[in-house]
């Protein structure tokens, strides 16, 4: 179980630079692929070879020949002779930027004299805090339509570049590095040794190093005519994942997390320049990939070409942005990537009811609502899109004028689809539970499609996934609901808070699954006339047991690992000795009996899991009164920071923290020392108190009141494990005092005491 990059990162003061870069150092040690072949990369993402490169190049302010491409010398020298890194950031773009004209013609020229880019980004000089991001970091160099008299976002940057200059030569004039010329003849028998193939090469390793200090493949050597030639195959390697990041490497991980934190991606571009050293960057929601170093003014220039070249002739989906979303264009076919209006999403889905999939077209309606992206390369990357159908179309017939949203996910292949799990929750409330499917969230269609169907690059590479790392493309469209915090009253909030716990649990009822993600970003609202309805949203990690003892996927991760699948002392059966149940009739996930094939870790939200769940060693399976206590911590996380008059949740410090186990010991003490319970909520927003109120007893709040059930859960739980632990004077787990104290743990807190507690009915 691992906590999102999001809910480690964020605190009151935002994600702070040195935690982010921290954090990122640790995270990604065995999440890269290192020293892929560039030109190699190349061809993988963009489809894009040396042949690929047009001749002759057009003439522009680079004053080029008829037949060669020409890096400017003047960019060069003021590149080499300068001392500071801001002070090389323009002769870079101007290098950049010269080849683009040379390839493609000056962008202001008329369309008969220059060649039509799907995207006619240009390299810029960014150097500065972009808009609406997560971090404040200051990327050096982008990729962009977006000019600089607008500030920046990630949203609209194609590519990044990190620039690290700590080498400078004062007076050069020539020596050493030369001007460098593309020759096209010179470029023929070179494209043909970069582009010959070899079925047997072995595929780059994840957080590989070189075993050899001889000459390996990609790596510098001369052909029979004395000039460099850049080899096809990867490097010799072998795996090493406890391979460290330099400060510089980790400098452009973090960058990548910001542009994959924006707009829709399947992956992001990166640039990484140490001098006259070059290296690429691949991000994707299952790792990052980093090329060998090549030098790009000098030895390697024509990678360096080729680099310009492809980057030049992609489209926008060929940098990453997710391919069902469409951006305006001008006659030419060109995209202008940097406003939403006008863009479009075009999705091939099935609705939940019919067997054929269906063309769909939406218009993207970013208002009072923008496109929201969670933070982080790897993992889920969850991407919600606010949406209509678009008039005079079938999408129109099927949906109306209705207001919908696009969930656009990257979950682990092996877990069971989440639109699977809606269908099921809402088709066991259709036959018993009528009334509670407006507290479920509304499906219209959904498509899930793999690495292959999304041509994502990282199967181009041809890079091996282990099996419970390989991750799926979800889109699901949805009706649109509104955030938790926009409710704007304790009233409101009262209301959605009982509508939801009563949803949660008629949903087990009549359909024997488990949410297991409860959070403040699962639970969302709408009107119904003047009425507010309460809604549970995000089922995607949820599963499906008969009698509540869902594994949780740390149990898969420590059977992965090696260690034992026993449950714990706690679990909360007659003989202590479990057995796990199979699923119920007609259930298509993936059975707990095949443990590899779960994911070995799941995405939480630390602040809100049961403490059963935070804990060391073996996990419990997940039971029914963990996701009450999720719904408790909830409770308590409102009580303590939300501010209804500014409809935001603030920041709970006190429960903020990078490992579960810390987390675990904060909550804890929560809920057994009546004065650190006083102090969570000595801030809390006035309408709000009442419900935390612990003292006098005749006025205790909802929340006071289940936080002594909660408390005695956990005490009970502490007297058993100190009991069994005594050794062999103490009671074993089948004697009856232990098995007595865990029957009245696993009593302690129901559905119907909760619900008694909130002075709400059972039923409606």
């Amino acid at each position: 179980m691992r906590p999102s990059a999001h809910s480690v990162l964020n605190r009151s003061d935002g994600i702070k630079r040195s935690r982010h870069h921290k954090w990122v150092k640790h995270f990604f040690r065995d999440k890269i692929v290192w020293d892929f072949d560039p030109a190699r990369f190349i061809e993988a993402v963009w489809n894009f070879r040396f042949s690929d490169i047009p001749t002759p190049p057009l003439r522009g302010r680079a004053k080029t020949s008829s037949s060669s491409y020409r890096l400017h010398k003047d960019h060069i020298e003021a590149f080499m002779r300068e001392k500071t890194e801001r002070g090389s950031y323009r002769s870079l773009v101007n290098m950049g930027n010269s080849l683009l004209e040379q390839l493609f013609g000056p962008q202001s020229s008329p369309t008969a004299r220059r060649r039509p880019r799907k995207l006619p980004a240009r390299f810029r000089i960014r150097d500065k805090a972009f808009q609406e991001g997560y971090t404040k970091d200051m990327v050096d160099l982008g990729f962009s339509t977006v000019t600089n008299k607008i500030k920046p976002r990630w949203d609209f940057e194609a590519a990044y570049m990190e620039v690290k200059k700590t080498r400078y030569y004062p007076y050069w004039t020539g020596d050493g590095p030369r001007p460098i010329v593309f020759d096209s003849a010179l470029q023929t028998g070179k494209r043909k040794r970069h582009e010959e193939r070899s079925d047997d090469e072995p595929s780059p390793k994840r957080a590989c190093t070189p075993i050899s200090e001889e000459p390996h493949e990609g790596e510098q050597q001369d052909d029979d005519d004395g000039n460099w030639v850049a080899q096809t195959g990867p490097a010799v390697a072998s795996p090493d994942h406890g391979r460290d990041l330099t400060n510089n490497e980790a400098q452009l991980v973090r960058y990548m997390n910001n542009l994959m934190s924006a707009n829709v991606r399947s992956f992001g571009i990166g640039w990484l320049i140490e001098d006259d050293a070059m290296r690429l960057c691949y991000g994707d929601r299952m790792g990052i990939v980093l090329t060998e170093k090549f030098r790009f003014i000098d030895g390697d220039r024509e990678l360096f070409l080729l680099t310009v070249a492809a980057m030049g002739s992609a489209s926008p989906h060929g940098m990453g942005i997710f391919p069902d979303l469409h951006f305006q264009q001008n006659d030419d076919g060109e995209s202008f990537l940097h406003k939403y209006a006008g863009a479009q999403l075009r999705v091939t889905a099935r609705q939940p009811d019919r067997e054929e999939l269906e063309n769909f077209e939406f218009n993207v309606q970013v208002g009072a609502r923008r496109v929201y992206t969670e933070f982080g390369t790897v993992g889920r990357g969850t991407s919600v899109i606010p949406i209509v159908a678009t008039p005079d179309t079938a999408t129109y017939k099927a949906f109306g004028k209705e207001k919908l949203v696009a969930k656009v996910s990257w979950p682990h292949a092996r877990r069971r689809a989440e639109d699977s799990l809606i269908i099921a929750v809402r088709r066991g409330l259709k036959d018993r539970k009528p009334a509670y499917l407006r507290h479920v969230v509304d499906l219209k269609c959904s498509v899930t499609r793999n690495i292959e169907d999304m041509g994502l690059p990282r199967h181009a590479m041809g890079l091996d996934l282990e099996e419970e790392d390989v991750r799926v493309s979800r889109t699901l469209i949805l009706k649109s609901y509104r955030r938790l915090e926009e409710v704007g009253s304790v009233e409101g909030f009262k209301q959605i808070y009982i509508h939801v716990v009563r949803a949660h649990h008629w949903v087990w009822v009549t359909s024997h699954i488990l949410h297991r993600d409860i959070s403040t970003n699962n639970i969302m609202w709408f009107f119904d006339g003047k009425e507010i309805i309460g809604v549970l949203c995000d089922w995607d990690l949820a599963e499906e047991r008969i009698d509540g003892r869902v594994p949780s996927t740390r149990a898969m991760e420590r059977i992965a690992e090696g260690g034992s699948s026993a449950p714990p002392r706690w679990e909360g059966t007659k003989s202590g000795r479990s057995a796990r149940s199979a699923p119920a009739e007609g259930s298509q996930e993936i059975k707990s009996t095949d443990p590899l094939k779960k994911p070995r870790y799941r995405t939480g939200t630390g602040p809100f899991m049961a403490l059963d769940l935070l804990r060391d060693g073996p996990p419990p399976f997940h039971l029914y009164r963990h996701d009450l206590e999720s719904l408790f911590y909830l409770l308590a996380y409102a009580c303590a920071v939300y501010d209804p008059e500014n409809n935001k949740f603030g920041h709970l410090v006190a429960w903020e923290h990078e490992t579960l186990s810390a987390i675990l010991t904060s909550k804890r003490i929560f809920l057994q020392s009546g004065e650190q319970y006083d102090k969570l909520f000595e801030n809390a927003h006035p309408s709000f108190k009442p419900l935390s109120t612990r003292t006098p007893t005749s006025k205790r709040g909802w929340l006071a009141r289940l936080a002594y059930h909660f408390n005695r859960i956990e005490r009970i739980g502490q007297t058993v494990t100190f009991m069994c632990g005594e050794g062999d004077f103490g009671p074993t787990a089948e004697d009856d005092m232990i098995v007595n104290l865990r029957d009245s743990r696993e009593q302690e807190i129901t559905y119907e005491k909760f619900m008694d507690i909130l002075g709400a009915p059972y039923d409606v």
